[in-house]
């Protein structure tokens, strides 16, 4: 009716989008010896409940003392930090910082408990990946088999 009368202009459009907040952390790219990706699953409740993901942690913390004197010993270096890339949720943005870390001997404090594994590059299992670790790891993949 108000395009028929020419009266759009007297009538409010939509409301703009509201700016979601923004998170930033570093996603722990962990390689033993044999090329393979430490995973962790995820707290049952929470963003990605109960899916397999990288070792997540602040961007003011260090991965080499994450790795070397807290969860898998010595003998770790960086390798790159990755581009950061951008996951949107519904109530948030999360910059993810990938940093890619080398280990000299697989750390075998890696898989206390049940909730970390080796994750196997070359033969992708069926484990609930969250949506931007499937993907980081497809593309550590196609890099690999580009290398070989």
């Amino acid at each position: 009716m108000a395009h028929r009368e020419g009266r759009v202009a007297e009538y409010p459009g939509r409301r703009p989008a509201k700016a979601l907040p923004v998170r930033a952390a570093q996603l722990l790219v962990v390689r033993d010896p044999a090329g393979r990706v430490l995973l962790e699953q995820r707290p049952p409740s929470g963003v990605w409940g109960g899916l397999w993901s990288l070792p997540q942690m602040d961007l003011t913390d260090d991965p080499l003392t994450w790795c070397c004197d807290r969860e898998l010993g010595d003998g770790a270096r960086v390798i790159t930090r990755w581009p950061v890339r951008r996951h949107t949720f519904s109530h948030f943005h999360l910059d993810m910082h990938p940093v890619e870390i080398r280990l000299e001997r697989a750390g075998l404090r890696a898989l206390d408990g049940d909730h970390r594994v080796w994750y196997n590059l070359a033969v992708p299992d069926a484990r609930g990946l969250a949506a931007p670790i499937r993907q980081l790891l497809a593309e550590l993949a196609s890099d690999e088999g580009e290398a070989e």
